[in-house]
């Protein structure tokens, strides 16, 4: 799951921890089934806000992970404790939304649980100490792999793990819009789900379709590193759904609900009469973004299967020049001040002057994280650069995680 560069001891060492955490705070007993769970992050390859118009993405798990001590309780009480972070208690008796949650982990868990019960599936408590090596409003999907670690224990412990990646996915999409409040797409979940590589088809009905691309991805020549500009994007839920707004305003013209039901051709004929019906050049330019990027999404799907490199490579840059210059979510328009992606951007851009190699923005945006592309050769030079911008291990060169989240093992205590 971790790559052939994490040594073993290294992973033994982080569970042995959660096992001692685990200790302190629930007390283990010698008939306990304590249980082992992973749910990966997610890199976002291609498709920048295309899936909640019903678009194309490419996305691709990472190994970074959520990594969870569970045991099941005889209660409809769901405690999960995680380094860093307050502890959760749900009592899932009650799935009401709570006005309080929205916003906070609790409105995740008891979201899923809400979500997983409406599909007809039995819920139910649990002890879980876990910890995160997907850094928190980071651009990584840190809410997604979460999402999907609460459906997966809850199917694993109540419903004899029945939940396919795709149902694990829908059901932390759904938590995430109706009951955290933020209005997403389900790319992010599915990639978390699946494992591996997807091409994201937000096209086909309530649920997308998830098809996994069988590919070495950028091969042997190139590096696959991120770097965390450190800029905290966790309260950007505004920025975000303006974005969902502005294409919707823009679909809303010719009477659809997201701008993968209009037309390319009718877009660009309207033009004058849309800017004069939205009053928003932005909206426009970001319907611009849409309709190249989509495409994008799904000529990158194509170069990853004839493994393609420079053709892939030459998709990436123009994803993230288009992200810039007409998606607009590199950084927040109410703080011109703060623009770490922005420069993590432009250093990139000059590093690979007279280089082959790819940089865009990783994820959502407004902060977080960028994903470059970058020759082997040159891996260590770059990463120094980026760490003495952004702090010691900023930068970290990453792989394509396979395997699905969910149950991994039962430990012998």
């Amino acid at each position: 799951m971790y790559g052939k560069n994490v040594s073993i001891s290294s992973v033994d060492k982080r569970i042995n921890h959660l096992i001692e955490e685990f200790d302190k705070e629930f007390k283990i007993n010698k008939k306990d089934s304590i249980l082992l769970f992973s749910s990966p992050g997610r890199a976002e390859i291609g498709g920048n806000h295309t899936d909640h118009q019903k678009g194309f993405a490419v996305a691709a798990a990472l190994n970074l992970d959520i990594l969870a001590v569970v045991r099941r309780r005889d209660d409809m009480i769901f405690n999960i404790y995680s380094d860093g972070f307050n502890k959760v208690s749900v009592d899932l008796s009650s799935l009401d939304k709570k006005e309080e949650e929205i916003g906070c982990a609790p409105s995740l868990v008891r979201g899923v649980a809400k979500a997983m019960s409406i599909s007809g599936l039995k819920i139910g408590g649990a002890d879980v100490i876990s910890q995160s090596t997907v850094v928190r409003a980071s651009g990584l999907s840190s809410s997604a792999a979460f999402e999907v670690l609460i459906a997966n224990i809850i199917s694993y412990l109540y419903n004899d793990d029945c939940l396919s990646p795709s149902s694990a996915a829908k059901a932390g999409w759904w938590a995430e819009n109706n009951y955290y409040g933020k209005p997403c797409g389900m790319m992010d979940q599915n990639a978390v789900a699946h494992g591996g590589i997807i091409l994201f088809d937000a096209s086909c009905g309530a649920n997308g379709k998830a098809t996994k691309i069988p590919t070495k991805f950028v091969g042997d020549d190139f590096s696959f590193i991120i770097t965390n500009t450190n800029s905290e994007h966790s309260d950007i839920t505004d920025a975000y759904a303006a974005i969902v707004d502005e294409m919707k305003a823009v679909s809303s013209y010719f009477g659809k609900s997201v701008l993968s039901e209009v037309s390319k051709n009718d877009f660009v004929s309207s033009v004058k009469e849309i800017r004069k019906a939205v009053k928003n050049d932005r909206a426009i330019l970001r319907a611009i973004h849409f309709y190249s990027e989509n495409e994008r999404a799904k000529a990158m799907h194509q170069s990853l299967i004839k493994n393609n490199t420079k053709e892939f490579l030459k998709l990436i840059n123009e994803s993230g020049d288009s992200s810039f210059e007409m998606l607009q979510n590199i950084y927040v328009d109410r703080m011109p001040n703060e623009q770490s992606v922005s420069i993590a951007i432009g250093l990139s851009k000059m590093f690979l002057e007279g280089k082959k190699g790819a940089v865009r923005i990783q994820g959502g945006g407004f902060g977080g994280c960028i994903q470059a592309y970058i020759p082997k050769a040159d891996k260590k030079e770059y990463i120094a650069l980026m760490d003495s911008v952004f702090g010691k291990g900023s930068a970290r060169e990453l792989c394509v995680r396979e395997e699905k989240a969910g149950f991994i093992t039962e430990l012998k205590i």
